[in-house]
């Protein structure tokens, strides 16, 4: 017999499966970077909770938009209900005061509205966007999960086959080894045996040959028994070592099949895992953005919204620089003067000095005054009176908004503006008339018209032209500070080409 001819398994299976090398390292495809593959490559399941952890702070950021929307949308309620309360209603009409405490009113309402756009964006960009991607790396997160247990269970099951029959191999091959040394060991002695043994049979033979020795028979089959024995040991450990080679065989092609099936399986399980470390470190990227995106989407609304109660703040501050207590005073006198004078004071008579009325029936104290003088009546009443009288806002803002609906003003229009711009108390009035337009729209298309039609545009442009030109002369600087402020949120849209 000769002993079997055992070549390396490695590379026997790489001579005769050359395809089963792992997929991912003879992907061309591996030159790029995979830093987040290559450093939780061989991860476990605590990857997953792991970031199941770090998705919570997506609720904790849900629950901060949530909150703060249902704040905001409680807050503009409120100031809702406070616009209501009666500021200007008993206010003298057309006083500087009524037209601010008017534009404190438009600020609240304006304040109130802000807030609610606030909390309707908080909804719908932030809170809304941030549950759909909460939900998704969510599933996504548990998909991948699934997948990896998958095939890391089958994975773990070929292992296991795998150690089971190499076992089997190795042990068996080391039976099949010693049962081969005792076979050729056995057959290398088994010829000088039999040769001493039938040298003792034929000395046996030649010495009985003629004579009658009575023990030679029982000595003969002795050494017969014992050649015999010989040989059938021979035939057994032959048949022994014959046997232990097919059953190595037998387990040799199984650890081969299990290091194919191995080999076949890892290629598919080291892709799939690259695919779902792909899939987590994607998962883990959508995380970080829509934590950013959210909270820049915050800030930028919050930005914007405090620069416009900046300039609704500015507005009526500016508004309150007009307001006077000597103006106010005059404006109540006027508003609800009498007309009436003081009486005169009681005056001593010497009736002695006047007898020639002192009998008289009738006491008339003219009659005993020669001349008496009587207070003078207040003067006529100014132009600035006058306009205080009526409510000079209201008449600005129809003037304007008539003007605003024609394109342009109207020579009637005109000379009334300008004949209240030549007064402090109406280039007060045209501010506030200026702002509660701005708060409230100029016509019913913008419901907060700061974007205009390019003919209001040029016919507001052209009335606040015309209303600082008033308030250089006069150097009336608290009007036209907020005029100009105002001037700064109106613009229109001009297109270049299809832009």
């Amino acid at each position: 017999q000769q002993p079997p001819q055992h070549n390396s398994l490695s590379k026997q299976i790489k001579r005769h499966h050359p395809l089963l090398l792992p997929r991912f390292l003879c992907s061309p495809s591996n030159t790029m970077s995979r830093t987040f593959v290559d450093g939780l490559w061989g991860h476990g399941p605590d990857i997953f909770d792991a970031q199941n952890e770090r998705l919570k702070t997506l609720d904790s950021l849900v629950a901060f938009f949530k909150e703060k929307s249902a704040l905001d949308r409680y807050y503009s309620r409120t100031l809702k209900k406070l616009s209501k309360l009666h500021l200007i209603e008993n206010e003298t009409p057309g006083s500087p005061l009524q037209s601010f405490l008017h534009g404190f009113r438009d600020l609240i309402e304006t304040v109130s509205t802000n807030y609610e756009i606030m909390a309707a964006k908080e909804a719908d960009q932030m809170l809304n966007p941030l549950n759909k991607t909460k939900t998704k790396l969510l599933a996504d997160n548990k998909t991948l999960r699934r997948e990896s247990q998958k095939f890391s269970n089958h994975l773990r099951k070929l292992n296991a086959i795998h150690k089971r029959t190499r076992h089997e191999a190795r042990m068996l091959c080391k039976e099949s080894i010693v049962a081969r040394k005792k076979c050729d060991g056995h057959m290398r002695a088994e010829k000088g045996v039999l040769s001493k043994l039938a040298a003792q049979r034929n000395k046996l033979q030649s010495r009985s040959r003629g004579l009658r020795d009575p023990s030679a028979g029982p000595q003969m089959a002795l050494i017969s028994r014992k050649m015999k024995s010989v040989k059938v040991q021979g035939f057994a450990l032959a048949e022994r070592s014959k046997n232990m080679k097919k059953e190595f065989d037998n387990a040799d092609h199984k650890y081969v099949a299990a290091v194919k099936a191995c080999r076949e399986f890892r290629g598919k399980h080291d892709s799939t895992a690259t695919t779902v470390l792909k899939g987590l470190e994607k998962t883990e990227g959508d995380r970080i953005l829509v934590l950013k995106e959210s909270v820049r989407r915050y800030l930028k609304v919050e930005s914007e919204m405090s620069k416009k109660l900046l300039v609704s703040y500015q507005s009526v501050a500016a508004i309150a620089e007009s307001v006077d207590v000597s103006d106010e005073l005059q404006c109540y006198v006027q508003h609800f003067a009498t007309g009436k004078t003081p009486k005169p004071l009681p005056e001593y008579i010497h009736f002695p000095s006047h007898e020639d009325v002192v009998f008289r029936d009738k006491f008339d104290p003219k009659d005993y005054q020669k001349a008496v003088g009587k207070r003078a009546l207040p003067s006529s009443k100014t132009s600035q009176e006058e306009a205080c009288e009526g409510s000079l806002v209201e008449e600005v803002k129809a003037l304007v908004a008539a003007a605003l609906e024609k394109g342009e003003e109207g020579e009637s229009e005109a000379k009334r503006l300008d004949e209240m711009l030549q007064s402090k108390k109406g280039r007060a009035a045209f501010a506030a008339a200026l702002n509660y337009h701005r708060n409230h729209g100029f016509d019913r298309k913008y419901a907060h018209g700061m974007e205009l039609k390019r003919p209001v545009f040029d016919a507001i442009a052209k009335m606040m032209l015309h209303f600082l030109d008033h308030a250089h002369k006069a150097m009336d600087t608290s009007p036209a500070q907020l005029v100009m402020i105002i001037s700064q949120t109106f613009f229109y849209y001009r297109r270049h080409g299809g832009e």
